[in-house]
């Protein structure tokens, strides 16, 4: 009996001295730019998606989708830009906008675009609570050349 009250002492102790590794660690600033570049940031107060997609067929028909998801919000609102790379900047070709009284809104929309640019789609969301704008995320999709 004494043996097993011994043998359990020291595997509570060997347990207890085992370093553990932390989930709460904060990314480095040049991780927190590379990711909300590219995803979006889902701390927010009531939103709870936004994302966005580019297509653009052989024809050169772009597809244009952007949404966003919130929890309470009574008013939400999608802006889409589509950018294309000329002379080293993104500029902004075309855009589209919607606003609806609701928890979700949607931009759907199709554009023929000329060949030989890269192009990306950046996605602005706009979520209103109590008559306040409370969170303002953007998605922006990767690169698709045409």
């Amino acid at each position: 009996m004494k043996l097993k009250t011994i043998l359990l002492f020291a595997l509570v102790m060997v347990i207890i001295t085992i370093p553990l590794p932390a989930n709460a660690r904060e990314k480095p600033p040049e991780i927190i730019v590379a990711i909300t570049a590219t995803e979006p940031d889902l701390r927010y107060v009531d939103v709870q998606s936004i994302k966005g997609d580019l297509g653009i067929s052989s024809s050169g028909k772009a597809s244009v989708f952007g949404n966003i998801f919130a929890r309470t919000a009574e008013k939400t609102s999608v802006t889409c830009y589509l950018k294309r790379y000329v002379n080293g900047n993104w500029v902004t070709y075309k855009s589209w906008s919607n606003t609806e009284y609701l928890n979700i809104c949607t931009v759907m929309e199709d554009y023929y675009v000329p060949s030989g640019y890269s192009y990306k789609l950046y996605v602005y969301g706009y979520a209103w609570v109590n008559g306040l704008l409370v969170d303002t995320p953007i998605y922006i999709t990767d690169t698709v050349y045409y």
